[in-house]
């Protein structure tokens, strides 16, 4: 599997410690600094749109031939300020990787500021102001995954935090969705593959594809399962839950699925739209409490999870 690892966030919360951690405990990886590319084409202070993208475009060719190369994972540690520093990456590797995980490092920016003072540059002030600057620009994306899985590096180690990183890499990402009509019931499909119509009822849902955000993700895997298309987005976990199949199984490396939840609602027009499909041979509408204690048992607890987080929405 060709995999790229994003390490991102401002200055001073540990993006290259993390990224050179990982690099010397996953098989076959290199670690790519980014700021080492962009110092060499442009200059330390890597401020303008064309030379971010520059840089940006560069780093991405490098990962491409590394990846054709031999090696499986490349771990890239770049301060991306927003999506479309994203997509100058996207653009360049997206048929080439199997995975692309976005990690995202925060941290208190007193703890910040403190250690870009320990680095005893002559330019720290003029680093404490940049680095305002890029929270600022990061804050308007946090209300989805869209620059990376939020990682807290404050009063932790390099190891711990790697090893969080570590166990996430180890879930599929994965997005889910509870979807309620107009009579306050919710959709439950049938798996085709399973013969029995009284079992392998589940959700719609599906794989987060490489520089997908949960939210594409769903819209793309409830046209393919279901056909629907329209539909009103009512609430969405902020964190996504994990899940294990059953014991022992291990598919494609992953132990399990790391997976976001949607609360969706359809009025009986949209309604009309489900059909079967390739994945799901029927549909029933059920109350919540059947959703919860007939899925399949290796998801009832993290469905039941997943519901309680929806519901704090008032919803």
């Amino acid at each position: 599997m060709k995999r790229i690892i994003i390490i991102n966030g401002t200055l001073g919360v540990g993006k290259s410690s993390v990224a050179k951690h990982l690099s010397e405990t996953l098989k076959k990886s290199c670690y790519l600094e980014g700021d080492s590319v962009s110092k060499t084409i442009n200059g330390f202070h890597v401020y303008s749109e064309n030379k971010i993208k520059q840089s940006i475009e560069e780093i991405g060719t490098i990962a491409k031939y590394s990846l054709k190369h031999g090696l499986e994972t490349i771990i890239i540690d770049f301060i991306f300020e927003k999506p479309t520093h994203i997509s100058y990456l996207k653009n360049l590797l997206l048929k080439y990787v199997d995975e692309v995980r976005i990690f995202y490092l925060e941290a208190d920016i007193n703890e910040i500021n403190s250690r870009i003072e320990t680095r005893n540059r002559t330019e720290f002030q003029s680093e404490k102001s940049r680095t305002n600057e890029i929270l600022k620009e990061q804050n308007n994306y946090k209300h989805d995954i869209t620059l990376g899985i939020s990682i807290q590096t404050s009063n932790r180690s390099i190891e711990d935090i790697s090893s969080d990183i570590a166990f996430q890499l180890r879930h599929r990402l994965n997005a889910a969705a509870f979807i309620k009509d107009s009579q306050g019931r919710f959709l439950f499909c049938h798996r085709r593959d399973i013969p029995n119509k009284t079992k392998g009822f589940q959700l719609p849902q599906g794989g987060i594809d490489p520089f997908e955000i949960p939210k594409e993700t769903i819209k793309r895997e409830l046209l393919e399962e279901t056909f629907l298309k329209d539909y009103k987005t009512i609430a969405q976990t902020k964190i996504a839950l994990p899940y294990y199949w059953k014991k022992g199984q291990i598919y494609d490396h992953y132990i399990g699925q790391l997976q976001y939840y949607f609360l969706l609602e359809v009025d009986n027009l949209q309604k009309k739209q489900i059909i079967e499909s390739h994945d799901f041979d029927f549909y029933s509408w059920e109350p919540i409490n059947t959703i919860l204690s007939k899925a399949v048992s290796y998801k009832k607890e993290v469905y039941t999870n997943a519901w309680k987080k929806l519901v704090l929405y008032n919803v």
